[in-house]
């Protein structure tokens, strides 16, 4: 984790109990990122702890919305805050699972596959 984080990977690991319901998959897995971006960077240092997050697009639709206003006016009443940091491009994350020693890939994205 250290050599790949902070940078464009998302890693799948077993969650304990500590991790919240929410935050599990239906295996019992939860996906850890920790990007590169300033914005992400200084509010996990302001704060000092992990944030949960999550993807905002429903899985029955393709919401088309490339700037703050529009996700406030679509999530507004679900989410406390909005932060508008600048057009940001998808660009995916490489996805990795691991369990015990090996490293399985999930998604191949912007991170290079690791030996």
């Amino acid at each position: 984790m250290r050599r790949l984080l902070p940078g464009p990977y998302t890693l799948v690991l077993h969650a304990n109990r500590g991790i919240p319901k929410t935050a599990k998959n239906r295996d019992h897995e939860v996906g850890i990122c920790m990007p590169n971006h300033a914005v992400c960077r200084m509010l996990v240092d302001s704060l000092g702890e992990p944030l949960l997050s999550s993807s905002v697009s429903a899985a029955d639709e393709e919401p088309d919305m490339e700037h703050a206003d529009d996700l406030e006016k679509r999530y507004g009443g679900d989410v406390a805050l909005v932060i508008d940091a600048g057009p940001i491009w998808p660009d995916p994350s490489t996805v990795l699972r691991g369990s015990g020693d090996r490293v399985e890939v999930l998604r191949e994205g912007q991170g290079a596959i690791p030996d």
